[in-house]
C-alpha cells in the first residue's frame, strides 16, 4: 500500500511540475501574463501536494 501511495504522490508532484512549466512557457511565449482559470487550478494542485507531503513528513516523525 505504501508503495502505491509513493507513486501517486510522484505523479501528482510530476503532473503539477508539468501543468506549471507549461504555464510559465506559454505565458513566456504570448508575453501577456494573463491570470486564468488554468492559473488557478495549478496553485490549488500545488498546495495539495504539499499538504500531502507535509502531513507524510509529519507522520513518519510522530512516534
Amino acid at each position: 500500500m505504501r508503495m502505491a501511495q509513493r507513486i501517486a504522490r510522484a505523479m501528482l508532484v510530476a503532473l503539477a511540475a508539468m501543468l506549471v512549466l507549461s504555464n510559465l512557457i506559454y505565458a513566456s511565449i504570448t508575453a501577456r501574463g494573463e491570470v486564468g482559470i488554468t492559473t488557478v487550478a495549478e496553485l490549488i494542485l500545488v498546495g495539495g501536494v504539499l499538504v500531502l507531503v507535509r502531513s507524510s513528513r509529519a507522520r513518519r516523525r510522530a512516534p
